[in-house]
């Protein structure tokens, strides 16, 4: 069944305010070996039912892969990539209690004190982009973590690839698995939004992204209404075919409603079959694999953000990032890490609700 999707943007800009977070530590070098249980598991599924989730705009019901959701964070997920692969960062928050419904804990660690980085990157451009500070992207370039070399895989609503800020950052073999070419547009926004907040160019001009060094591989997976507008196979095959190009990083700013807590391994295996096992060959390969925790103001993340929890093998190399505000606190909207804590990070979110990609 086709999965709808609705895009969801907060009704804010970014405020102009800067700051810094303790770093995060970085992921294992690799997951542990896949379950070979899987592949037959895939097979024999069948009989359990499929995944039931909540429309975002208007509370039905669906089954499939449910109700999917471009969550409008401001590059949410995209910054959660770039620090899994070795930049600067902060801490998941949330809850990581026994009872995986229990709410998280109210209290927090105290904050640190505001500061510049570097000088040589703390830059006019630098300062444009509210988020950097705020993940210290400036300490990680210092050590050449720069995403120079990485291959960033963007699935979302395409690329608007005439874009300044995107000369020069575009990997070869993009493709657009809802129209089946390789020509590459966006006719939502949303995934140049993320692309830009992810990698836009360095060039002393508005702003750059947290890894301008890296090279997008742009994946269109979404309809200019913002629903996901593949199938499961498609999917599955999008997902291969980012690892096969080169992509090392897999970036997904979507979900679904779901709580993770309230499904089984079986459950999704059989609503997804093609998809999950494509995560879990990423995995097999190396490649990180980042979702957004969800924008439904629950105590875990979405269903595809908690897949270590069914999923145990795959924690090396999955992020899951929830959104703190520029002040460090947490969002009112984004699902904290829950169950998630031991592979979840912080990051700044936002969006809009209009404008050009051009202020990202």
């Amino acid at each position: 069944m086709r999965q709808q999707v609705r895009i969801k943007r907060s009704s804010r800009r970014w405020r102009r305010r800067s700051g810094s977070i303790p770093a995060w530590p970085k992921p294992s070098a690799r997951a542990l070996a896949l379950k070979p249980e899987l592949e037959d598991e895939i097979q024999t599924a069948s009989a359990a039912p499929p995944l039931r989730t909540q429309t975002a705009a208007s509370g039905d019901t669906g089954s499939g892969g449910g109700d999917l959701v471009i969550a409008g964070l401001g590059g949410l997920a995209a910054v959660g990539a770039v620090v899994a692969v070795g930049g600067g960062g902060g801490s998941g928050g949330g809850s990581s209690g026994s009872d995986p419904e229990s709410p998280p804990p109210d209290s927090k660690p105290p904050d640190p004190e505001p500061g510049p980085g570097p000088p040589e990157f703390d830059t006019s451009e630098y300062r444009a982009q509210e988020g950097l500070a705020l993940v210290n992207a400036a300490d990680a370039y210092v050590r050449g973590l720069t995403g120079k070399g990485i291959v960033l895989a963007i699935f979302d609503s395409g690329l608007d690839v005439t874009h300044p800020e995107f000369q020069g950052q575009i990997a070869p073999g993009g493709y657009d698995f809802v129209l089946d070419t390789p020509d590459m547009t966006d006719p939502n926004g949303h995934g140049t939004h993320v692309s830009g907040i992810a990698a836009a160019r360095k060039d002393d001009v508005g702003m750059h992204g947290v890894a301008y060094d890296a090279k997008l591989l742009p994946i269109r997976l979404f309809s200019a209404g913002g629903s996901l507008a593949v199938s499961d196979a498609e999917l599955a095959n999008a997902i291969d075919y980012a690892v096969a190009r080169g992509a090392v990083v897999l970036n997904n700013s979507w979900g679904s409603p779901t709580p993770v807590t309230t499904v089984t391994r079986a459950q999704i295996v059989a609503s997804i079959p093609q998809e999950s096992a494509a995560w879990g060959r990423a995995v097999a390969n190396d490649a990180v694999v980042v979702f957004s925790t969800g924008n439904d103001a629950g105590h875990h993340p979405a269903v595809r953000p908690g897949l270590p929890y069914h999923f145990p093998e795959y924690e090396g190399l999955w992020q899951a990032v929830v959104a703190v505000e520029l002040d460090r606190d947490g969002t009112s909207y984004a699902n904290a890490s829950g169950v998630a804590a031991n592979w979840c990070q912080a990051a700044p979110g936002g969006g809009l609700t209009e404008g050009d990609p051009a202020d990202y």
